[in-house]
Formats: structure tokens, sequence, C-alpha cells
């Protein structure tokens, strides 16, 4: 699952926190260009036993190669 502008990644972890509940494997991304968010969201993952590493990322989404400003 990627939410893309995650923010804290809210709605990345509620789905694979339903996701587990079902008994189903899954995996959570989260894509935030915001430096504090990305490191919140991190946490969150974190917090809530996903693996952050590689999967809470920060980077900007774009139509477009180049540097968000």
């Amino acid at each position: 699952m990627v939410e893309l502008g995650a923010g804290l990644g809210v709605w990345s972890i509620a789905g694979g926190v339903a996701a587990r509940r079902l008994g189903l494997k899954v995996s959570t991304y989260g894509v935030e260009g915001d430096e504090l968010l990305a490191n919140l969201m991190s946490q969150h993952y974190r917090d809530n036993g996903f693996e952050a590493e590689g999967h809470a990322i920060r980077a900007a989404i774009g139509s477009e190669n180049g540097v968000a400003r």
C-alpha cells in the first residue's frame, strides 16, 4: 500500500493495521516531501510495528524530474 503526500502516514498505517487484523501480509509505504513530517512519519511507522527504513520515504512526487521548491 502506498500513500503519497503522506504527512504522518495516518492512512497507510490505518490500512496496514486493518490488513493485519484480517490476517493479511501487508507492506506499507509513505512518501512525504516535508522533512519534519517525514521524520514524524518514520516514528509513527515504528510506533505501530511497521518497518520505517525504506518504507517511510522523504521525497516529493511530481509529473516531471527536478527539485521541489
